[in-house]
């Protein structure tokens, strides 16, 4: 089984993402089985740690720029996936946008963010750019699936600095 691994750089753009799906459908012609997995969005990860230390500290802009990441996302999904095709997946994106929202309202609302917490936000954005790049290469004509990780690994409790239970 081949297994390739693309860091937030190599998905921060549409043409970036072009590319990837590029590398990933010559790398299939090679090899049967593969996996790809995927970091968030470039600059994602440290937006949602920005996110979740501007909701601990009552710093209401949390919500903006909340709300221009959903744009961000929307937006790629948008270039990458004919229209016909979109409809499940902007359910599925807008469903985790508001999930998150609401995990941000509550730290706002207790003026903390734990590890714990802060672990959970920061696995949004491994979920919004493996989604998208999923249908995208589907789009592309590839047979792709898109697996939430959190199905099939479980991490020890040691939050901020977990490992993979094995």
């Amino acid at each position: 089984m081949k297994i390739l691994k693309f860091g937030g750089t190599s998905l921060g753009s549409v043409d970036h993402i072009h590319r990837v799906i590029k590398i990933i459908l010559e790398a299939k012609q090679q090899h049967t089985q593969m996996a790809v997995c995927v970091s968030a969005f470039a600059g994602v990860t440290d937006q949602l740690i920005d996110l979740s230390r501007q909701a601990a500290d009552g710093d209401e802009s949390y919500k903006e720029a909340l709300k221009a990441m959903q744009t961000r996302h929307l937006e790629t999904l948008r270039s990458l996936v004919p229209a016909a095709e979109q409809s499940p997946l902007l359910v599925k994106l807008k469903v985790w946008f508001n999930n998150l929202e609401d995990v941000l309202h509550g730290v706002f609302l207790v003026g903390e963010c734990s590890l714990r917490c802060l672990d959970y936000v920061m696995s949004f954005g491994e979920l919004f750019s493996a989604c998208i790049l999923s249908e995208a290469l589907r789009a592309a004509g590839l047979e792709a699936e898109f697996l939430d990780a959190r199905e099939v690994l479980v991490s020890d409790q040691h939050f901020g600095t977990g490992h993979v239970d094995f």
